[in-house]
């Protein structure tokens, strides 16, 4: 497989993410006290550097697929990324003030690595991107929800979201693996052209497509799968109960859209 400017150019904002949590692993350590907000300033700053470098170098061009088929470089992907980086950004600046969030650098890490799942999320054109993508939004979000160990409403939150997450992605991916094993590809475009070509029958495609909602489902907080949604909003920090509120539920939903349409 040979690398072209294309296929660097749709992971840019996810090479730009890697670098800055990188250096928010490097120079926190050096922090102490109340310089430790300095994390926060270079979380929000070198987000929404990322932003504006992506919007103006990485916009895409013709829909395509990168990396052996692994991603879609599009404009469905491109949108859904520029709002997460802009959400962890504006997340980033509520977490400053935050009375343990904002002298806890390893918080604006976790929040970048949920973010770089996110954005891989919405360009996964794979089944086995597509899940690894979902576990690197989601255990971020598990340790945030659990962040205020001296809080126990917090410490139930991460739990509980750890708890209904693991055993929701499970099952999610007992339904990724029978879809494998009638198609024999985990490959999106190639499972909806043999959907449409009648290669899947309608009875399997209705059991698998029930067991895969299952986990998307408990994602974006779709009945009856939101009963963990009012524990772990209100035992969450607040900022992090915005970020799961928001650009949580949008990826979400950019699953979604890439999944069944």
């Amino acid at each position: 497989m040979s690398y072209t400017p294309t296929m660097f150019l749709s992971i840019l904002p996810e090479i730009l993410l890697l670098v800055l949590g990188v250096l928010l692993l490097v120079l926190e350590p050096f922090w102490k006290g109340e310089e430790r907000r300095k994390a926060g300033w270079l979380t929000a700053g070198g987000l929404l550097a990322i932003l504006v470098i992506s919007l103006f170098a990485g916009r895409p061009g013709e829909p395509t697929t990168v990396f052996g088929g692994m991603l879609r470089y599009d404009w469905l992907g491109f949108f859904f990324k520029m709002l997460f980086i802009f959400g962890a950004a504006a997340t980033s600046l509520f977490m400053l003030d935050h009375e343990i969030l904002g002298k806890r650098g390893e918080s604006f890490i976790l929040l970048v690595a949920s973010t770089l799942g996110m954005n891989l999320m919405a360009a996964s054109a794979d089944l086995v991107m597509l899940y690894l993508a979902i576990e690197t939004t989601s255990i971020p979000l598990y340790v945030l929800a659990g962040f205020m160990l001296s809080d126990k409403q917090s410490t139930e939150a991460g739990f509980k979201y750890l708890l209904f997450g693991a055993m929701t992605s499970a099952i999610m991916l007992y339904g990724f693996s029978l879809l494998f094993g009638f198609t024999g590809t985990t490959n999106l475009y190639e499972l909806a052209a043999m959907t449409a070509a009648g290669q899947l029958s309608l009875g399997v495609a209705l059991g698998l497509v029930v067991l895969i909602v299952v986990g998307l489902g408990f994602k974006v907080s779709i009945v009856p799968f939101h009963f963990w949604a009012p524990d772990v909003y209100t035992g969450a920090p607040t900022p992090v109960a915005g970020f799961l509120s928001t650009a949580s539920k949008a990826a979400g939903f950019a699953v979604v859209l890439r999944l069944f349409s």
